[in-house]
């Protein structure tokens, strides 16, 4: 019977002092556990001496950085923090370990490039120009390197312009190209500058000095998208002369004067041939505005104004 008493009353003794351990872990933070990596069927995660863990944030753990989802467990392959994506290891070797910040150049699985840079602290470039070892390369919105393709870029200094990555992702510089009827000059920071007989024509016309390649277009559709830029452009001028015809007073002068901005304009644009035509068709009435994406008032009387010196 004492044995019996003894032994309940010794499982009492250590059921109470557990319990008043946990109240005291609970109430006061007075247990201490041990820090490092745990692990479940979930995955990782990484456990603080005062039993908390990192979530949803980046950490610097025995010098690498690791990355953990809002639920705490470790990170690996892409990830986006802070509204930066990243990458993390998958697997370790004898120099890695799995979880642990990619740094670099990386190939992914879907056949492309990405930089991963060092000294933005590991932040995946998108939208920006890495220059490595004498070559510039380009990593679009998506983080993809530019490769084998003419691109625009929409933001930066070099916003606006056209570049072309070879097969490698080496933006071409400081050199000249002929394909076709279009030559291509890209200068020290690899802009494209395009040459050919309708950019000479709608440079005159509108007065830029630089043409976009439109994006992922072959030369020929290029080329095509760039003479429907000159037939508007044409369009538009028509009708801008041709409301500043019905503006003026009709004067000898003032229809001479006229007729020579519109000669002037239109040179090496249109055949002789077709000015005339033009002319004649503005002159006698029968000029029909062309339908464009602009739309014209009439003009007042003095917006257009030519000297009227030989009044008939």
């Amino acid at each position: 019977m004492k044995q019996v008493r003894r032994k309940g009353w010794t499982f009492g003794k250590w059921a109470c002092a557990g319990i008043l351990v946990a109240a005291l872990c609970l109430s006061a933070s007075f247990c201490a556990f041990a820090e490092g990596w745990e692990h479940d069927g979930v995955g990782w995660w990484y456990r603080y001496d005062n039993g908390t863990y990192p979530a949803n944030t980046l950490r610097n753990i025995g010098g690498k950085f690791y990355g953990f989802n809002p639920s705490g467990y470790m990170y690996t392959g892409w990830a986006k923090l802070g509204g930066q994506y990243y990458y993390f290891r998958q697997s370790s070797d004898a120099v890695y370990i799995a979880g642990e910040m990619y740094y670099g150049w990386l190939y992914d699985t879907d056949g492309k490039w990405y930089y991963l840079d060092p000294d933005q602290g590991g932040k995946m470039l998108a939208s920006q120009w890495l220059d490595s070892e004498g070559s510039r390369y380009y990593f679009k919105p998506s983080g993809a390197m530019a490769q084998n393709e003419v691109f625009g870029v929409q933001s930066g200094d070099l916003s606006g312009h056209s570049f072309e990555a070879d097969a490698s992702g080496a933006i071409i510089r400081n050199r000249t190209i002929k394909d076709g009827d279009v030559t291509i000059e890209y200068d020290d920071s690899g802009i494209m500058y395009f040459t050919n007989p309708t950019l000479t024509k709608l440079k005159k016309l509108t007065g830029a000095d630089n043409f976009k390649w439109p994006d992922e277009a072959s030369r020929e559709q290029a080329i095509a998208e760039w003479k429907a830029q000159l037939d508007e452009a044409i369009a538009d001028e028509k009708n801008e002369y041709y409301y500043r015809y019905k503006s003026i007073s009709k004067t000898t002068t003032a229809v001479a004067s006229w007729e020579a901005d519109v000669k002037a304009k239109f040179k090496n644009v249109l055949e002789d041939s077709e000015i005339t035509s033009y002319i004649s068709s503005v002159k006698s009435g029968y000029y029909t505005e062309i339908a464009t994406g602009n739309t014209y008032d009439d003009y007042e009387e003095d917006e257009w104004y030519y000297e009227d010196e030989d009044e008939d």
